[in-house]
């Protein structure tokens, strides 16, 4: 079965809880393209456009915007982050039907110089747009559909290097359970509390690399295409 999208990474367990035979049942990891995502040097073009500077701490979400991709949450708490640094820039590269409300939130809350969105980019810009990125987040409110997933987004990111921010997804967990694979869990309640943490926090560049080692070894579709052969 050819499964789209995000669920693209759907396991073995998940599958043997739906009643396939598990001695019928395999896996085959979620994959990403390393000669596209890969660490590059940050993108002063992008930098120059947005009006980010070399002292601004970017957070970056990527992808379509969905009533449960916790961004609505994220924004109206985010004056909390404010208070730990006022050098803060939340970028969004991304749409969908919650877009606009997102963008009222941001004009209502006086946060236009602190949140920006770019609308969706094209594919092979994207690494560019995650070369600028402290922090790579993603606060998926946890249901039904959501907990069962890793979100290609995040293999994205530690491929480019970047350390992540989840909220604590069993799918994502059971392949990515710690911080050695370059990702920190902090629940949908916690979740700006932790990342305002994170703003001050020495060992993000490690967290980063550690993520982009694993995933190279692991998720690189030319290493895993040869599997399939």
């Amino acid at each position: 079965i050819s499964v789209k999208a995000d669920i693209r990474g759907i396991n073995k367990k998940y599958a043997i809880d739906m009643g396939a035979p598990m001695e019928k049942t395999n896996s085959f990891s979620l994959g990403i393209n390393a000669e596209i995502f890969k660490p590059l040097e940050k993108s002063i073009k992008i930098q120059k456009n947005l009006g980010i500077i070399d002292s601004d701490f970017v957070i970056l979400f990527i992808g379509t915007i969905f009533e449960f991709s916790g961004l609505y949450e994220l924004i109206s708490q985010f004056d909390q982050i404010l208070k730990i640094s006022k050098n803060v820039k939340l970028i969004i590269v991304g749409g969908g039907a919650p877009l606009s409300k997102l963008k009222s939130l941001v004009l209502q809350k006086n946060l236009n110089s602190h949140i920006l969105f770019t609308g969706f980019v094209p594919q092979n810009e994207i690494p560019n747009y995650i070369s600028i990125a402290n922090l790579c987040i993603n606060p998926f409110q946890i249901n039904s559909i959501t907990n069962r997933i890793l979100p290609t987004k995040i293999l994205e990111y530690l491929a480019c290097g970047k350390p992540v921010l989840s909220t604590p997804l069993e799918g994502t967990i059971e392949l990515l359970p710690d911080e050695k694979f370059g990702i920190l869990y902090s629940s949908s309640d916690d979740f700006v509390q932790t990342l305002s943490k994170l703003i001050k926090s020495k060992s993000l560049v490690q967290l980063g690399l550690s993520g982009n080692q694993y995933v190279q070894n692991n998720h690189n579709w030319e290493k895993l295409s040869q599997q399939l052969l």
